[in-house]
Formats: structure tokens, C-alpha cells, sequence
């Protein structure tokens, strides 16, 4: 029998932070899913921490890339082996709340018509101590489409969505570097609908070594190409050109300004210590 949910989580060179993400999500309430963590040939553990959790937990499907593939491609390659009906991701960085996944199937199985499904998030920093969380205002279908042009809304580690969607919409588009996802919902969402749960189930880490800053001004020029070819070939509202404008400025900021900012964040920003912003997994 296939799994119910395929999560797919691509990884390289990220040691640090890969037990604690596989632990999230072998720790989920909800059992009935195949773990595809696609090994994008690192250099460092990654790989041994992999193969030890894989020997504790048949659910792990491990896929090794020959030689360092990227994370669009290595997330197409999972995809592609995915059995289940839902496809769940998650980053190698990141974690996951131990009711997530099953509150998002939950969802589903009561909202027949939705085929994209995130969460809001919790901001965690590296040393994975819970910072701010997120007020969601745009988790409604009709809110998030009128919003989506002005930036990614949905955390890509929260995200789930339907296998259908893999058979109508089509794969990543590799030509995206760093905005893969962000190009993927908006064509998703050009045609089906996605919602996003308020409830903070995710815990997004802020590093300095993270792909949104490392990579920073590909991932914008990326983002601008996504919106405009949303508005030409997808119908989206010519009113996105105004958000377009506002993605311009990011690029003119140095590089070293935003590590340093990322960096002052781990340390300055305080810990909440309230109960309820407990991290949770």
C-alpha cells in the first residue's frame, strides 16, 4: 500500500541542522507517509547522519545525487519518486510542529476543492531558539490571490499540497534558481486553490548560511521574472507592476550589510519566553 503523504526533503552540506529536521518530522502525530530526503552530494555528515536515521525508520527513502544537482532539480527527482497522495516539504534547516502534518491532512479531507495547503511560521535562530511568530492575514483563497504579487506568502516548509497538481500544473520550473517555489504557487494558484492554515506549525531558521541570503540577488531578479510572467501568461492583476518596483531596491543593498543584519538578529533579537511561544516539536 503507498503512503499517504510523500515529504520531500532535498540536503547538502547542512550537518548542523539535519538531525533535528529529520527528527521533526519522524516525530509527526501522524504516521502514514514515506520520508524522501534527496542527499545533493555533500562533502561533510550530511550523508551519515542520513544513512543512521534511515537505519532506525524504514520510512526514509534515500536518493544521492552523483554530483551537486541544485535544489530545483533535486526536488523534481523527488517528486518524481513520490508514492503518496500528498506531497509535504520541508528544508533540511527547518522543522515541523509534531501535529502539523496531520492538521494539514486533516484540512484537506474537510475542503475537498483545495489543493495547496501551507501554514504560518515561527521564526527560529540557529541555535533553533523561537523568536517572533507569524501573524497571518492572507490564508483565505480570495485574500491570498489578491496578496500573492506582492511576495511569497507561503513558507515553503509549511507547504502541502495534492498529487493532482503534479499531473496538472507540472514540476518545479528549473529555470527559477532560489524562487522555485515562489514561481510554483503562483502558477498553482493561477488555476487551483490554496489556503494558508494561521495556526504557526513551522519553524523557519534565519542563518546566515541560508539560500535567502547567500543567494540573495539571483533570488530577487528570480522573484521579479515570477511576478511578470504571472501578469502576462496567468492572468494575475497589472496592478503587480507596483510590487515589482518595490523589489527593485533590495538589490542595491550590499551584500555584507544583510549578513550583518542576519547575524546581529541571532544574538540582539531576545528569545520569547512566554509559554505559548515555546518551540514545539
Amino acid at each position: 500500500m503507498n503512503p499517504e503523504v510523500s515529504i520531500i526533503m532535498p540536503v547538502f552540506n547542512s550537518e548542523q541542522y539535519t538531525a533535528d529536521a529529520i527528527k521533526s518530522v519522524l516525530q509527526q502525530v501522524f504516521t502514514n507517509f514515506e520520508f524522501i530526503i534527496i542527499n545533493d552530494a555533500s562533502t561533510d555528515k550530511t550523508l551519515q547522519i542520513i544513512n543512521h536515521y534511515s537505519s532506525v525508520d524504514n520510512r526514509i527513502k534515500i536518493i544521492t545525487n552523483p554530483e551537486n544537482l541544485g535544489i530545483v532539480k533535486s526536488l523534481n527527482i523527488g517528486l518524481q519518486s513520490a508514492l503518496g497522495n500528498y506531497i509535504a516539504r520541508i528544508d533540511s534547516d527547518d522543522l515541523w510542529h509534531k501535529n502539523k502534518l496531520g492538521k494539514q491532512i486533516s484540512y484537506f479531507k474537510n475542503n475537498a476543492n483545495l489543493f495547496l495547503l501551507g501554514t504560518a511560521k515561527v521564526l527560529i535562530d540557529k541555535f533553533g531558539n523561537p523568536r517572533t511568530s507569524e501573524e497571518k492575514q492572507f490564508f483565505l483563497y480570495d485574500d491570498i490571490k489578491k496578496q500573492i504579487g506582492r511576495g511569497n506568502l507561503f513558507c515553503h516548509s509549511s507547504v502541502v499540497f495534492k498529487r493532482e497538481v503534479i499531473n496538472d500544473i507540472g514540476y518545479y520550473n528549473e529555470k527559477y534558481k532560489n524562487s522555485e517555489d515562489y514561481e510554483y504557487w503562483l502558477r498553482i494558484l493561477s488555476k487551483k486553490r490554496g489556503e494558508i492554515l494561521p495556526e504557526p506549525l513551522t519553524y523557519y531558521r534565519i542563518h546566515i548560511n541560508m539560500i535567502s541570503i547567500r543567494k540573495r540577488k539571483e533570488q530577487f531578479k528570480y522573484v521579479i521574472k515570477a511576478k511578470l510572467n504571472a501578469i502576462i501568461k496567468m492572468g494575475y492583476p497589472i496592478s503587480g507592476i507596483f510590487f515589482i518596483v518595490k523589489d527593485l531596491w533590495p538589490l542595491l543593498i550590499p551584500d555584507f550589510l544583510i549578513r550583518i543584519k542576519k547575524y546581529l538578529w541571532n544574538f540582539l533579537i531576545p528569545v520569547k519566553s512566554d509559554k505559548d511561544s515555546q518551540l514545539e516539536v
